[in-house]
């Protein structure tokens, strides 16, 4: 019996102590995370628009322009004359981990049907650090201005849209091209012009945690942590928030509810403001579903806000136009 015992206390010691460096491992390892939001996460771009509708947009679309040895755009394209246009670069992504340009078929046409080159871009996600994407999007806009007459592309009037923690990735970029002293390693860097900035941020789906705030900040956190590799990440030196932005370009911001990454947006949008960047920013007073700016078609409320956010964004993009 005594043999049984110890069998058994050996046993429970052992899943105890499994489930205590388990614990250890989540607060001490941020890249855990990534393994939680696999599971938790919405992946995806799931909003679906309605097929006539697509079918009522004027614009055409070339797939899987390569412009690196690992990743492509596609470019959408107004159906007009033959003439440069003014060009969106649209930067997605959920969580730095999920998400592709494939999942922007439903929503870059409405972009281009105003008269736009939208350029949806593939770039590194997952376990990649800040700087990663950074990098690879300097890439592409070197490859956009010497290939900008094949392309179609008005090089005086380039734009950048990020969603999501695409918008993180977005601001990050205009920020190595127009903060002081900010990312100076990245090797290469791109002198293409950003007339304006559009960044949506959205507040991921972690299902069945949604309305369960201490969660959600606490995946949010370490998720921020992973990819700053900086526990203390507002402190990290790639955290654009700690520079001088008085040279950033005019800035639209949204975000769709207040759980969304610590207020990322508003916080930018306060900074921008505070150092005279004229930043329009839409204010939501409800609780708005995840990347809600996507319901482009939608005929109940969310649709409204959806195109409530699209016009807004159209009118600040071709005010800005030469």
């Amino acid at each position: 019996m005594n043999k049984i015992k110890r069998i058994l206390l050996t046993i429970f010691a052992s899943f105890l102590t499994l489930c205590l460096a388990l614990v250890l491992f989540f607060f001490l390892a941020p890249t855990v995370t990534l393994i939680t939001y696999n599971v938790l996460a919405n992946k995806e771009n799931n909003v679906s628009i309605n097929q006539d509708t697509l079918n009522m947009l004027n614009y055409t679309v070339i797939n899987d322009i390569s412009y690196s040895d690992i990743n492509s755009f596609d470019i959408y394209e107004p159906l007009d004359e033959n003439k440069l246009r003014p060009t969106i670069i649209l930067v997605y992504s959920t969580n730095f981990i999920f998400g592709n340009k494939s999942d922007l078929i439903n929503f870059a046409p409405f972009y281009a049907n105003q008269g736009f080159n939208v350029i949806a871009t593939d770039f590194t996600r997952g376990v990649s650090k800040s700087g990663v994407a950074i990098k690879e999007l300097h890439e592409l806009s070197n490859y956009v201005i010497n290939n900008s007459q094949e392309l179609k592309i008005d090089l005086n009037n380039i734009f950048i849209l990020g969603i999501d923690t695409g918008a993180t990735i977005s601001s990050q970029f205009v920020g190595s091209l127009y903060a002081d002293n900010y990312l100076e390693i990245v090797e290469n860097k791109s002198d293409l012009t950003i007339k304006g900035v559009m960044l949506f941020y959205g507040r991921e789906e972690l299902k069945p945690f949604n309305e369960v705030r201490q969660i959600t900040d606490l995946l949010q956190e370490r998720t921020y942590w992973h990819y700053y590799n900086k526990r203390k990440w507002q402190k990290s030196d790639s955290y654009l928030l700690n520079y001088n932005l008085e040279n950033f370009p005019e800035t639209y911001i949204t975000e769709s509810t207040n759980y969304q990454y610590f207020k990322e947006g508003a916080a930018l949008s306060e900074k921008l403001f505070n150092e005279t960047i004229y930043t329009p920013y839409l204010t939501n007073s409800k609780d708005l579903p995840y990347n809600y700016y996507f319901y482009l078609d939608n005929t109940e409320s969310i649709g409204n806000d959806a195109r409530n956010n699209f016009d807004l964004s159209v009118t600040f993009l071709k005010k800005l136009i030469n």
